[in-house]
């Protein structure tokens, strides 16, 4: 047949490919597709010991009042002034107290409300935010569940044990960020408010409006919004907002939505969720 194989030819490569539109005669490049983005996995759980919103009040006489939700009995520490120390290894950060500071601890009992205690501050509050640097607060405070322990801030918290810490403003305290014990072996979070969250947890029916997603009203709601928190929709409907352009806005707020977090309720949850 005497045919001859043909050469491969070296070709350029092509110039990168874009998608436009075309308007009034004008292209213009086309949106991308939104990224899903991070989504995250988050447990509820339901300490024994936590401090109501707003809770922390001064009254300018040196008495420092902290209203505590306690189903169990525990008890609540404060130092004045604390140095945190972070560790690669573990989440859970130690507390370290500098030669000035001082501890205050008072027993909580089980209560079916809110209750208040009150501190003796020994020093201004204004004192205590002269002083920056990193890792150092005017004020923590530590709820802990079940009896007084051994000296002061255990290395290996029981579960449920909670950190505030808390800045001076205006005068008052305010806690900033609150980091708790979970799940043994250093294990510790940082607690978020999820808006609503609270309706999903009421052991009411299960058809319960309050409790479904406020999109296909069917489904259970387990997904939040972010950066908003609003805990409202099922993870099915919060995916479906989130990958299109034109729904990327929370049902309730209509704020952006950049990531979701799909929450796993934990056994004692549940239970209470089912109204077991």
């Amino acid at each position: 047949m005497g045919g001859n194989a043909s050469q491969p030819v070296d070709l350029p490569a092509l110039p990168q490919q874009r998608i436009v539109n075309v308007r009034d005669g004008q292209a213009e490049p086309m949106e991308q597709q939104p990224q899903i983005g991070t989504l995250q996995q988050a447990v509820a759980v339901r300490p024994t010991l936590s401090l109501v919103k707003g809770a922390v009040r001064g009254d300018g006489s040196g008495v420092l009042t902290v209203e505590i939700a306690a189903t169990a009995s525990g008890h609540v520490e404060l130092i004045l002034p604390a140095q945190e120390v972070s560790s690669a290894d573990v989440a859970w950060p130690r507390i370290s107290m500098l030669p000035s500071s001082k501890v205050q601890r008072l027993s909580i009992a089980a209560s079916s409300g809110s209750q208040s205690i009150s501190f003796n501050c020994a020093v201004s509050l204004e004192s205590l935010s002269r002083e920056k640097r990193a890792g150092l607060w005017p004020a923590v405070l530590v709820l802990r569940p079940g009896p007084a322990p051994v000296g002061t801030l255990v290395e290996e918290p029981p579960d449920g044990t909670m950190l505030a810490f808390c800045e001076v403003k205006a005068g008052s305290l305010n806690v900033v960020r609150q980091i708790i014990a979970w799940g043994g072996n250093g294990k510790a979070f940082e607690m978020k408010d999820m808006f609503g969250l609270q309706d999903a947890k009421a052991s009411e029916d299960a058809n319960s409006s309050q409790r479904n997603c406020v999109i296909c009203l069917t489904n259970p709601r387990d997904t939040a919004v972010l950066p908003c928190r609003h805990f409202c929709v099922c993870y099915d409907c919060g995916l479906s907002i989130r990958l299109t352009p034109s729904r990327s806005k929370c049902p309730l707020c209509r704020a952006d939505v950049k990531d979701l977090v799909r929450i796993e309720w934990g056994e004692a949850e549940a239970e209470a969720r089912n109204g077991a």
